[in-house]
């Protein structure tokens, strides 16, 4: 037998395949070149048949890759629920940490997965766990503007103070991102509408020199009495720009 053999049948999802390899005494913990496991492709693929035949047979459910990623990260960034279930009630560990100390739910968030951001947060994942750059779980959904999982973040209390290695807030940057339904889902949540990050940049102006000068998430800010007027003279500047590009 080979490992190929083996990692095309975690990959295909040939459970039949994959139990005669297992009873011909085939390694279960057998590794790529990226260090995954045939626990790491079954789960990144959503083969629920094939994961549990791996559990069955004993596989290690917290084993890491290359980049410290489990099998639970793959499922959850893809959100294969079924599959998470399965691994969380094996024991796996809902806030593992991988090379940048991003967890799961960091990964489901990003997603957009808001089913498999509840199934984590019920496995009592860290609703406010941090990467190697302070980024929470709801910085990776306010970012691309995921609010399904933002909802469910913030239902379960997601800190919306919570800032960045740079001090950006969730709110700044869906801001950046030009995210305006994003950004409204944050302000009803009570978000610092007038925090400022490192460089003195509040929400209002992330929004105009984000790449995507979104007209509507600057209006959005200003609706929501967001302050066009700082202290540094340089960003004042900036600050009327902007309160005349939403006019």
């Amino acid at each position: 037998m080979s490992d190929e053999q083996l990692f095309k049948a975690a990959q295909t999802g040939d459970v039949s395949s994959l139990s005669a390899l297992i009873h011909a005494n085939a390694s279960i913990d057998v590794r790529n070149g990226s260090q995954m496991t045939l626990l790491h492709v079954a789960a990144r693929m959503g083969h629920i048949s094939t994961v549990q035949v791996l559990l069955d047979a004993r596989a290690t459910v917290d084993v890491v890759d290359q980049s410290k990623n489990t099998p639970l990260h793959y499922a959850a960034g893809r959100g294969h629920e079924e599959v998470m279930q399965t691994l969380i009630a094996a024991k796996a560990v809902a806030g593992a940490k991988d090379l940048f100390n991003s967890t799961p739910l960091h990964s489901a968030a990003h997603g957009d997965f808001s089913r498999a951001v509840q199934i984590l947060i019920d496995a009592n994942a860290d609703v406010d766990a941090r990467d190697d750059t302070h980024m929470t779980p709801l910085h990776y959904a306010a970012g691309p503007g995921r609010i399904n999982a933002m909802r469910v973040l913030l239902a379960a209390k997601a800190s919306v103070d919570a800032e960045t290695e740079t001090k950006q807030t969730a709110l700044h940057m869906a801001a950046t991102g030009g995210h305006s339904t994003a950004a409204q889902v944050l302000i009803d949540a009570k978000a610092p509408l007038n925090a400022q990050d490192r460089f003195l940049f509040a929400p209002l102006h992330a929004a105009f020199l984000g790449m995507a000068k979104n007209t509507a998430v600057v209006q959005v800010l200003l609706d929501a009495k967001a302050s066009v007027v700082e202290r540094d003279a340089d960003i004042d500047t900036r600050s009327n720009c902007v309160h005349k590009g939403a006019r």
